[in-house]
């Protein structure tokens, strides 16, 4: 494919959270859901799992005990054909975006906001145990980008990125599973 699977600025973004914590995220329209559609066909609809379904996820990575942190947000790639482009986005943002719009995610300072506002609060997660994030793998799925990310205490999680900039967020083992078992490729950030 002539596409990376995440651009260079991106993947430095994300190998730069190696040996870090994630304290919390914020989901600005969370719904949370036993079921997932996606083209995971090896996940079963009868297994227990929980998935977090929500626009652009922003992390709020910790260094230095607290003393340091910043906000990453995970995104799909863009609904258009701009250059250059991949399916899996990752950027820093100030604060977490909060704001979710009718086909736009917009951050809400002072940004002109278009469409038609959702009234949604945003969720805060704190499923993660604390413990540094020792791998990230970037995965491409078809058309579609996940993620898998591994803590030293053995915790992984995934989020799943859809071009409707929705995420499917899971701390399931099996999910990861089924993402690495029917990936077309990776990268490996370590």
């Amino acid at each position: 494919m002539s596409n990376p699977i995440i651009l260079e600025k991106d993947f430095s973004l994300l190998k730069s959270l190696i040996g870090r914590h994630i304290g919390f995220a914020v989901a600005p329209d969370l719904v949370v859901s036993r079921q997932h559609y996606s083209c995971l066909t090896s996940i079963r609809s009868e297994n227990p799992l929980t998935f977090y379904h929500s626009s652009p996820i922003s992390l709020c990575v910790i260094h230095n005990n607290w003393r340091e942190n910043i906000w990453v947000a995970l995104d799909a790639g863009p609904d258009s054909s701009d250059e250059p482009w991949a399916p899996f986005a990752a950027r820093i943002v100030s604060e977490p975006i909060t704001t979710c719009l009718f086909g736009e995610i917009k951050h809400p300072n002072g940004w002109v906001l278009e469409e038609q506002e959702f009234d949604e609060r945003p969720a805060r997660l704190e499923l993660w145990t604390g413990s540094i994030i020792k791998k990230i793998i970037v995965h491409r799925l078809g058309v579609y980008a996940a993620l898998t990310c591994e803590h030293e205490d053995g915790l992984i999680w995934s989020a799943y990125a859809e071009y409707d900039r929705m995420f499917w967020l899971s701390f399931d083992k099996e999910v990861a599973s089924a993402i690495e078992a029917e990936h077309d490729d990776y990268a490996v950030l370590q």
